[in-house]
């Protein structure tokens, strides 16, 4: 008998037994050795071939390859990117609890402070950039207005290219020590116990308050450019947000920029937010039209937004900034609409797909954007900004009380709160 009563063959091929070919005598023997040993024996047949029977096909199964380190790689790498968005997600709206959890301990928003810490949280921490822009934006509709961009194109402050910049400096770091330090309202002057570093929105809008002192503005002028500032932020943010502003953060916006309205001497004040939008589109109904002040005002604080841009882009940035101005306010400015095909579609779709791209894979801001430092400079008695919006009119720091046109820039006068005027402010001219 055979020492193997299988062929040799390659895997995959027919392994057909010899039995047949074996004496009769002789099958008796096979098959007892079949029977007993066959399972046994397919260890030892030749490639490793699973034991197979006349007309049966191997079917042994390969070992797959083992995976590659780079294989392997690119699954931790998706793992630990699964792992980032869902981190991402649970904390994305953490500030907007945080607004929720302070406005809880003082529902009715009688203290500053707490209006305070919510709009920190929710403007300069959650959006920060639309809303500086949305406030940029908002002085062109302040200059669309004839009787406002009139007195500013007397004053000369916002036309020639010497002293736009230095205005918009003044303009940003007195309201911004206002909003990012406070210090100005009853409860948070209580708190300073005199301690001036905790009064600095107090002086500021007290300069201010002294810096607008020498004209004879009208109060619902005032109460316009207030709007601007409380409308133009929500409005932006409802339209290019990466979330929708909640009702409370909307009631905190609006709180607090009323109580600053209050701060400089404005009365009728509307009460709710309802009101002061309602206010603010009647006004630009009735107000706002064509004058060539408007034109000239604009112009000067289109050539400083363009700062540090090359000139072969100013036409481009042109037609953008017409483009994110609604018809009236082009009208009011003269300002053609965008030649470029689809240009206000593809400004909002990229401003969309920017907001997209923060809600779903970029995680929140752990702190306030602030411009005005955290403390005087002890060797200059002056404050040294963070950072140049576009420029530099401060480099080595500025004083609260000296902020202002050059003209008054060593007067260091300051209008206490809650008083209208003096002697000493006697208004130079009216329009």
């Amino acid at each position: 008998m055979s020492h193997n009563c299988f062929h040799s063959r390659q895997i995959g091929e027919t392994y057909t037994p010899l039995v047949d070919k074996i004496p009769k005598e002789g099958k008796e023997e096979v098959d007892i050795h079949h029977r007993c040993f066959g399972y046994g024996w397919r260890m030892f047949l030749p490639c490793d071939a699973a034991y197979a029977t006349k007309g049966r096909t191997n079917t042994r199964q390969e070992h797959p390859p083992p995976v590659s380190k780079a294989a392997m790689m690119y699954v931790y790498l998706l793992l630990a990117f699964l792992g980032y968005l869902v981190y991402q997600r649970s904390v994305r709206f953490a500030n907007l609890s945080r607004v929720k959890t302070i406005v809880a301990h003082d529902p009715t928003l009688t203290k500053m402070e707490t209006c305070r810490s919510a709009q920190l949280l929710t403007m300069l921490t959650d959006f920060p950039f639309l809303y500086t822009k949305s406030l940029e934006f908002g002085l062109y509709r302040t200059y669309a207005i004839p009787r406002i961009s009139a007195l500013l194109q007397h004053t000369r402050n916002l036309v020639d290219d010497e002293k736009v910049g230095r205005r918009y400096d003044d303009t940003d770091y007195i309201l911004r020590e206002a909003v990012e330090r406070g210090g100005w309202s009853a409860d948070q002057i209580a708190n300073a116990s005199g301690d001036q570093e905790l009064l600095r929105g107090k002086r500021a809008l007290e300069r201010l308050n002294a810096l607008h002192a020498r004209w004879s503005i009208p109060n619902d002028d005032f109460l316009y450019v207030l709007s601007v500032f409380i409308c133009e932020p929500i409005r932006w943010i409802q339209r290019y947000g990466w979330r929708p502003l909640d009702q409370v953060e909307k009631e905190v916006h609006f709180h607090t920029w009323s109580q600053v309205g209050v701060a400089m001497n404005m009365h009728s004040i509307p009460c709710t937010l309802d009101e002061m939008f309602a206010f603010n589109e009647a006004f630009e109904d009735k107000y706002m039209t064509l004058k060539p002040s408007n034109v000239v005002v604009s112009e000067a604080t289109t050539r400083l937004f363009f700062t540090g841009i090359p000139s072969f882009m100013h036409p481009f940035g042109r037609q953008a900034v017409s483009a994110l101005c609604d018809p009236r306010l082009r009208s009011a400015m003269s300002l053609s609409p965008p030649t470029i095909p689809y240009l206000e579609a593809i400004l909002g779709k990229s401003l969309s797909l920017g907001a997209w791209v923060q809600r779903h894979l970029l995680l929140p801001r752990s702190r306030p954007s602030l411009r005005t430092a955290e403390k005087v400079d002890t060797h200059t008695g002056k404050y040294v900004g963070k950072w140049v919006s576009y420029i530099d009119t401060y480099p080595d720091g500025y004083k609260i009380e000296e902020l202002g046109p050059k003209a008054y820039m060593h007067d260091g006068k300051m209008l206490p709160l809650g008083q209208k005027t003096d002697k000493s402010f006697a208004p130079r001219g009216t329009y």
